[in-house]
């Protein structure tokens, strides 16, 4: 899986993990068609193909969902976003998903997911920042705790790509086929990128 994690990445459009699964369950149940009618073992795995394939199908369809509605707007899909919440954006409207999306990004258990991360190494410096920005979303102080982010992602970018990531052209080497696909880091590095010429009220 890390060999085809990082050979996906050469790839325009790389394939996401479930979509790899799905390939090799479709070889696979063409064996167990061959051999079902000769074996109650065959048979039973090819139901458990059929309703894992099933499985995949419908979280598929929820992360094209997902960058058709949500992306544009600057979320990005990653591996870690749990599969819940994934399929809980399918059905409400826009609104209504960016709100169930808000509120995950801000769950204790999603904080402190990145918290840990940012106890390592290479990314320390960022951490104590992170702390801050963490306490001041906890106390609804959304224009302080939006700027440290902000000021995290700048950093954690320039770091890793040499380049800032409001500079407009800033491709991040992401090792996650999720997060490198349609949808992921690289759309929310070009939307952050945009420039403005003057002060204005249009969205970005």
């Amino acid at each position: 899986m890390v060999i085809y994690t990082h050979l996906s990445l050469m790839t325009k459009k790389p394939k996401n993990r479930q979509e790899h699964l799905r390939d090799q369950l479709s070889g696979l149940r063409t064996l167990m068609n061959l051999a079902a009618p000769f074996s109650s073992k065959a048979r039973e795995a090819k139901a458990d193909i059929a309703r894992i394939q099933a499985e995949i199908d419908e979280k598929l369809k929820a992360q094209e969902v997902f960058i058709e509605r949500y992306a544009p707007d600057g979320w990005s899909l990653f591996a870690g976003m749990a599969t819940p919440t994934l399929f809980a954006l399918v059905d409400p409207t826009k609104e209504e998903g960016t709100a169930i999306l808000t509120s995950y990004h801000l769950e204790p258990d999603t904080l402190h997911a990145l918290w840990q991360r940012l106890k390592s190494e290479k990314l320390r410096p960022w951490f104590d920042i992170y702390v801050t920005a963490m306490e001041r979303a906890k106390a609804q102080d959304y224009i302080s705790a939006v700027s440290l982010v902000l000021l995290i992602i700048d950093g954690i970018v320039t770091k890793l790509t040499g380049k800032h990531a409001f500079s407009g052209g800033t491709d991040a080497p992401v090792f996650d086929t999720f997060a490198s696909g349609p949808g992921g880091i690289a759309d929310l590095l070009r939307l952050l990128g945009q420039q403005r010429g003057s002060v204005t009220t249009d969205p970005i």
